[in-house]
């Protein structure tokens, strides 16, 4: 049935906000995320009349919206609110492109009998959506790959390179051996230089 009618019975059960809802859950955070940077990709594909990659960003989305944060289990109330406003914005997204497959997405799948999808602005990413808490670092020792970390997106210089040096599968490299030096590139990696 229509995830519309689901959303409207669960409405009771607490706020039907995709942004209050995705930040109750962080599996549905990154859903969230991923939503809207697949979004800010199909919006500067269609400035730049690219407009095959728009249809793969929808396939892209459409493949969040599928995955384990909305299927299985007992998935409600707050699933329900993302999962609405990403096919909401998968929708509207494709409109331009996929006209009457984006109709029958907002008519039949959510319910929107009332509006009409050509009359709604082109859906914008959500720039707290977008924003990361932690970001994933490679970790090299004397230039070969050793490990990944996941550090806070303040974390300080001392702070990462405590965390690279520390990281179970980096200790084998340094172990009793003094660095010389320690790159961090912010946002990229740490290299380790023993």
């Amino acid at each position: 049935y229509r995830l519309r009618e689901r959303l409207n019975a669960h409405a009771g059960n607490g706020s039907l906000d995709a942004s209050v809802a995705a930040s109750r859950n962080l599996q549905l955070k990154q859903a969230r995320r991923e939503i809207h940077q697949h979004l800010a990709q199909a919006v500067s594909d269609y400035q730049r009349l690219q407009f095959n990659t728009v249809v793969s960003a929808g396939m892209k989305i459409f493949k969040v919206l599928d995955g384990d944060a909305f299927t299985g289990g007992d998935r409600q109330g707050d699933h329900l609110a993302v999962q609405a406003e990403g096919f909401g914005i998968l929708a509207r997204m494709l409109n331009p492109v996929a006209p009457h497959a984006a109709h029958a997405l907002w008519q039949q799948a959510l319910g929107h009998i009332e509006t009409l999808i050509d009359d709604l602005p082109f859906p914008r990413p959500d720039s707290v959506a977008l924003q990361r808490d932690a970001i994933t670092l490679a970790v090299q020792v004397n230039g070969k790959l050793r490990s990944t970390i996941d550090v806070s997106v303040e974390a300080t210089r001392e702070a990462i390179e405590a965390a690279a040096m520390t990281d179970a599968n980096v200790q084998p490299h340094v172990a009793g051996k003094t660095p010389k030096k320690v790159i961090v590139v912010p946002g990229k990696i740490v290299n380790i230089v023993v």
